[in-house]
């Protein structure tokens, strides 16, 4: 958590937006019990519940498991061009849960149900068949891997277009991890 927390906050420096310092905070929801072992869609689910006593501007989750722990690392270099007096190279991988799985294209008009069918599986191209991720078989998921350097960056992404998840572009159906780069 430290680092998600040192890329944001350096993330937010570089970009010049410091006045949004003081708004950014991370809800941490630790529950071994509960989470350890537990599936994506477990997590989804219980997200989906704790949004629904808050905003709903929540869309999605950061999802830290084991993994992402092991693979999590930080080093800091000196940078005299950077606001921050530094440059973090962060390693690793976190996995973004799509909070809103299932539901991108309910009540949108002009979409019928072999339509929305595909659209959900993410299979565009009518070819198909993925090798099964949790036992789904579609294209999407519900959730990806992100490189830690560019979570600070998700934020913003996903503002800018509120149905950033099922663009091509934005979404990398795992094992792949999502780097940043817009395809």
């Amino acid at each position: 958590m430290s680092i998600l927390t040192r890329v944001t906050d350096n993330w937010i420096r570089q970009c010049d937006k410091e006045r949004l310092l003081p708004y950014l905070f991370w809800t941490r929801i630790k529950d071994p019990a509960a989470f350890d072992g537990a599936s994506k869609d477990a997590i989804r689910d219980h997200f989906r519940s704790w949004v629904s006593t808050r905003s709903p501007r929540y869309r999605a989750c950061l999802f830290v498991d084991k993994e992402a722990m092991e693979s999590a690392t930080l080093v800091e270099y000196p940078s005299a061009v950077n606001p921050t007096g530094f440059y973090l190279k962060v390693g690793g991988r976190v996995v973004l849960i799509d909070g809103q799985h299932g539901e991108h294209f309910l009540n949108q008009p002009g979409i019928d149900e072999y339509d929305l069918e595909e659209m959900e599986d993410g299979d565009l191209d009518k070819d198909d068949g993925y090798e099964p991720i949790e036992g789904k078989t579609t294209f999407d998921v519900g959730w990806q891997y992100v490189d830690l350097q560019v979570t600070s960056a998700i934020y913003d992404i996903m503002c800018e277009n509120h149905d950033t998840w099922i663009r091509p572009h934005f979404y990398q159906r795992p094992p792949a991890v999502w780097d940043g780069k817009m395809r």
